[in-house]
C-alpha cells in the first residue's frame, strides 16, 4: 500500500497497489484511532500528509519534497 521514498526516510502511497480503496480507508481509521488515543506509531509520512491533516495551506514546494 505504501512505498519507501527518499532512501527510506518516509513512505508514500503506492499508485500501483492492488488493494481495494476500502483498505486505505481502514488504515486511515486505524491512524485516526491511534491519534485519538494518544498512541504514537513509528510512521514517517511526508510533510504534505501532515499539512493536509491539519488543513494547513499547501505550497508548491510541498508537492515536490
Amino acid at each position: 500500500m505504501f512505498i519507501p521514498k527518499n532512501n527510506g526516510r518516509y513512505f508514500w502511497f503506492n499508485g500501483d497497489s492492488l488493494e481495494a480503496p476500502i483498505i486505505f480507508e481502514f488504515v486511515g481509521m486505524l491512524l485516526g484511532l491511534s491519534i485519538y488515543n494518544s498512541i504514537q506509531l513509528d510512521l514517517h509520512f511526508p510533510l504534505l500528509v501532515y499539512k493536509k491533516l491539519l488543513e494547513d495551506d499547501l505550497t508548491r514546494i510541498d508537492y515536490f519534497e
